[in-house]
């Protein structure tokens, strides 16, 4: 994963996930938490609403692609 090779402080999630993809959030969820012991570290898990999350987007400096195509599988990471 990806996520190995970087030191992540925090993740931003659409808030919607939480009810449309309760599946997929709980998996971000179990791999937040290995990643955190991983990194020695806490990571926060931020909930916005999607249509600020499509506005931060614009605010990205990378983007990857996952080729998830469930409902509001995207994630941003904070990192340091």
């Amino acid at each position: 994963m990806i996520t190995q090779e970087m030191q992540v402080e925090a993740a931003i999630v659409a808030q919607e996930i939480i009810e449309k993809n309760p599946v997929l959030h709980e998996a971000i969820r179990e791999h937040l938490q290995q990643l955190e012991q991983h990194q020695g570290n806490t990571i926060a898990l931020h909930y916005v609403s999607h249509e600020a999350f499509k506005t931060q987007s614009g605010q990205s400096r990378a983007v990857f692609r996952s080729g998830e195509c469930s409902p509001y599988a995207n994630i941003f990471c904070v990192l340091a």
